[in-house]
């Protein structure tokens, strides 16, 4: 089970029916290279690319769709909280440095990411990483520690966190 805000379920429903277009532009790629190609599925590299780019479409819709069926939605954080939750954006210290961090339910719902907010390194990150994992639950003048896949263990500390940022960022 997962939680979604609601931008982030009506983004992924979005993303979903944009790769239903796009299973239907490569079905007409298909069958062109097919066509140039003779007996479409020897030697015939046109066909092969459509084929792959098809399979990876699919199984990057079933991952969306799993998403969704399997998520929760949850409201935006209460404004008054204190607490990092799924919707908070956070300014962190991370090796010395001002980070910018939102805290999300799903990465896929977000098509760019910006490098930079307010001058501030920004980060986009779900709760269920690592590093989201280690703030979810902190306050301000908290350390949260996390660890990387080699085993690597490194230590952020809050400096603020604003309950509104990603709410307002996406309400129509």
């Amino acid at each position: 089970m997962g939680y979604l805000l609601k931008h982030e379920r009506v983004a992924l429903h979005e993303r979903l029916a944009e790769y239903e277009q796009r299973q239907k532009a490569l079905a007409l790629d298909k069958e062109a290279a097919v066509a140039e190609g003779g007996d479409g599925w020897h030697d015939n590299s046109a066909f092969d690319a459509v084929i792959s780019d098809s399979k990876q479409l699919a199984e990057r819709g079933r991952h969306v769709l799993r998403l969704l069926e399997e998520s929760e939605d949850i409201d935006y954080p209460d404004p008054s909280s204190r607490v990092a939750s799924v919707g908070s954006r956070l300014h962190i210290d991370m090796f010395g440095d001002l980070v910018v961090l939102d805290l999300v339910g799903a990465l896929e719902a977000y098509r760019e990411i910006p490098e930079m907010i307010d001058d501030a390194e920004y980060i986009c990150t779900s709760y269920k990483s690592p590093l989201g994992e280690a703030v979810l639950g902190c306050m301000p003048d908290q350390q949260a520690t996390y660890s990387v896949e080699d085993g690597r263990s490194f230590s952020v500390t809050i400096i603020e966190i604003d309950q509104n940022a990603i709410r307002e960022a996406f309400q129509s």
